[in-house]
């Protein structure tokens, strides 16, 4: 994934006629695409949002148990959203959906969340794009950055 994200990163320089030394953010978020991983993670949160919405296999469902336990009796309110984390036994269950899946919804803002409820897929994914797109920076904030030096000198 780091050798695609290096030619996404790439063909942004190229496109956008701007040095090939470039910090790509600004050039991302002036285009209003997102990075690779940003991808990713939009993917996985729209597969949340038709789980939730019921628009997927039955086998998937088993993934949005909540962190409540069942018991009969009275206890302390449950303060966050989250769901089950897994436990994993090897490295490499980490590349799993399930894994991934669960990480990015824990992760992401209770507004991303309660958007599955009440918009449609198109709305809920143009929401979730702007969102991560406006993260993005538009000036570097490293002092003395060699690459903005190099590009001022041109």
């Amino acid at each position: 994934m780091d050798r695609i994200a290096k030619l996404q990163k790439r063909a942004m320089r190229i496109v956008s006629h701007n040095h090939y030394m470039a910090h790509t953010e600004p050039i991302f978020k002036s285009l209003n695409l997102l990075k690779l991983e940003d991808i990713y993670r939009m993917r996985l949160l729209k597969f949340y949002f038709r789980m939730v919405n019921s628009d997927c296999p039955p086998y998937f469902l088993k993934f949005l148990q909540s962190d409540d336990v069942p018991h009969c009796h009275n206890t302390r309110i449950r303060t966050n959203n989250n769901l089950h984390d897994i436990n994993i036994n090897h490295e490499f269950a980490k590349k799993s959906i399930q894994y991934n899946l669960l990480k990015e919804i824990n992760a992401a803002p209770n507004t991303i969340k309660s958007k599955t409820q009440t918009h449609s897929l198109i709305g809920y994914t143009k929401y979730i794009k702007t969102t991560m797109v406006n993260k993005y920076s538009e000036i570097c904030s490293i002092n003395n950055c060699y690459s903005c030096n190099l590009n001022l000198a041109i």
